[in-house]
């Protein structure tokens, strides 16, 4: 937070003269382009990441996705239009800051000399063609980059996971005794007195189980146990392949 926020508060011009002790003046207004454009990519995907969903993360962790795989399912979409925002926000800063750059480090060849020569022989025509072409190439790179966005964003999401491996599983009627789940002794505690303490217990194909208690006796720890999403701090839990 503090590096971003340096990069925020410093005045452009200051970087300009800044990094012009360190690069070529060629490649400046892409630096700067990066300077403007990163706080704002940085804040849009960390309110983002806040705002995911943890029932979904735990919902791919459940059906043993790879993280390549719940990245891109899961905490993607859900991302996607912060990304989106911050690209069309971030697109006609860096035009500006990347011009204005080029006006102050008088890069040859480049739109901000142009612009620069204009006011000095004062040719108003010229200044306002330019200006229109600069609006007119930020529109067309925020539509092309939108475009390109959303094609990658489509072609992730339509990607078939990894296939897992088959496990031997267990056919689901009644008269099966071979257990689906057995919980051994398992303790579990949060730091404020034992949920769970020498719990045991086994689950049958075909069974119905009904979990009962009031709130806070500890239901929700027991379905996580069950499910893998925590560890136990004592004894074991087994479940059946597949």
């Amino acid at each position: 937070q503090p590096f971003v926020q340096a990069i925020q508060s410093v005045p452009v011009a200051s970087f300009v003269i800044l990094a012009l002790f360190w690069m070529k003046s060629e490649a400046l207004s892409v630096f700067i382009c990066f300077l403007i454009v990163f706080p704002i990519i940085y804040h849009n995907v960390l309110e983002g990441l806040f705002a995911l969903d943890p029932r979904l993360s735990q919902m791919g962790e459940i059906f043993r996705l790879s993280s390549f795989d719940q990245f891109r399912a899961i905490v993607l979409p859900q991302l996607a239009p912060y990304l989106e925002a911050a690209q069309k926000t971030a697109i006609g800063l860096a035009w500006k800051a990347g011009t204005a750059a080029e006006i102050i480090a008088m890069v040859k060849g480049s739109i901000g000399e142009a612009l620069y020569d204009s006011k000095i022989y004062l040719e108003m025509p010229r200044l306002f063609a330019l200006t229109l072409w600069i609006i007119l190439f930020s529109a067309l790179s925020s539509l092309f980059l939108t475009f390109l966005f959303k094609k990658v964003l489509l072609a992730l999401e339509r990607k078939r996971p990894k296939k897992r491996k088959n496990s031997p599983s267990i056919p689901l009627f009644m008269g099966k005794k071979e257990p689906l789940l057995r919980l051994q002794g398992v303790k579990k505690d949060f730091g404020k007195g034992p949920l769970l303490q020498d719990f045991s217990y086994t689950f049958f194909p075909g069974e119905v189980t009904w979990i009962r208690g009031k709130s806070g006796s500890g239901k929700t720890t027991l379905l996580n146990l069950m499910m893998g999403l925590l560890s136990p701090d004592k004894g074991e839990i087994f479940s059946a392949p597949g």
